[in-house]
């Protein structure tokens, strides 16, 4: 039974409309099989194109997300995943992990938490990368104390009127 075939059904059709009737056809298995694989049956499944689907989405950015050492290398980042995710449109693995199966499957929220520490760990990693190269600011700018007290005393746009009798 191919992985493949299980994530496809579901980032066509969306988890609340497969059924496992759908994913067997696909996958071109029976449902035998199905549960021979998928003990628990529809959680585990899910939670198998979860992981799979995280894969995926971390997979399609490489190697340019582990590689974010400079502006250049930043911006072909950029390219590719907008280019990437764009052409995938509404079957973009990433879409289908958190909005779609995560939405159903406690299992799957926790791979998509995990996708999103891993993807912020190489970002923070770049970010340092590109710093110590001298591509960018070493720190971000501290906020100025105008900018400070428009923040902590914000303008009122009108007056209070007083009550006369």
């Amino acid at each position: 039974m191919t992985s493949a075939g299980r994530s496809a059904v579901i980032r066509e059709r969306g988890t609340n409309a497969t059924t496992l009737d759908d994913v067997c056809r696909r996958s071109g298995t029976g449902k035998g099989q199905m549960f021979y694989y998928f003990l628990d049956g529809r959680e585990q499944l899910l939670l198998a194109v979860a992981e799979l689907e995280a894969e995926r989405v971390f997979d399609d950015q490489q190697p340019y997300l582990s590689e974010l050492t400079s502006r250049a290398a930043w911006e072909a980042w950029r390219d590719l995943i907008v280019e990437r995710y764009r052409d995938q449109g509404l079957h973009c693995p990433l879409g289908v992990l958190i909005a779609d199966v995560g939405r159903y499957s406690p299992a799957a929220q926790a791979v998509s938490a995990q996708l999103v520490r891993r993807w912020q760990e190489c970002v923070r990693a770049g970010i340092e990368a590109t710093q110590a190269a001298g591509e960018a600011n070493p720190a971000p700018r501290a906020p100025t104390e105008s900018r400070t007290r428009a923040v902590k005393r914000p303008r009122h746009g009108r007056k209070r009127r007083r009550r006369t009798g």
